[in-house]
C-alpha cells in the first residue's frame, strides 16, 4: 500500500513538472514562486538541477505533513565528470533537509540522460 501510494505521489509530480499553464504561456501574471530554501555545503547540481531536486524533496515533505523547507545542507558523496553516456551516474549527494523543525535526510542521484540534461533520483536515507 506504502509503495503505491509513493508511485501515485511520484507519477503526480512527474506531470505537473511537465505541465505548462496558460498564464506561463501567454505571459499572464502567475502566482509568487515559492521561497527557496536556504542552502549550505557542497553540490555539484547547478541552479536549476537543484531547484527541481527540491520540488520533489518538497512532495516527500508535504506528504509527511511538513508545508515546506526551511535549510538544506548537502554533500557530495560520490563525482565524476560527465562523459555525454545515457545512464552514467555523475553524481550522490546527501541532502539533509529541515523542514517544521525536523530533520528529513534524502540521497539524490544524478544520472545523465544522453542528451545533455540530468536525470535525478531522490531517496529518503
Amino acid at each position: 500500500m506504502a509503495q503505491l501510494r509513493v508511485l501515485t505521489l511520484f507519477l503526480s509530480i512527474s506531470l505537473l513538472a511537465g505541465c505548462e499553464t496558460d498564464a506561463a504561456k501567454t505571459g499572464a501574471e502567475t502566482a509568487p514562486e515559492l521561497t527557496e530554501p536556504e542552502f549550505s555545503g557542497e553540490t555539484r547540481a547547478e541552479e536549476t538541477l537543484r531547484r527541481d531536486t527540491l520540488k520533489i524533496i518538497s512532495a516527500f515533505l508535504k506528504a509527511d505533513g511538513c508545508e515546506s523547507a526551511d535549510h538544506v545542507d548537502s554533500k557530495v558523496l560520490f563525482y565524476e565528470p560527465r562523459t555525454g553516456e545515457q545512464g552514467h551516474v555523475w553524481g550522490r549527494e546527501g541532502w539533509m533537509v529541515t523542514g517544521c523543525s525536523k530533520p528529513y535526510p534524502f540521497y539524490v542521484t544524478f544520472t545523465e540522460d544522453g542528451r545533455g540534461g540530468t536525470l535525478f533520483s531522490v531517496s529518503r536515507r
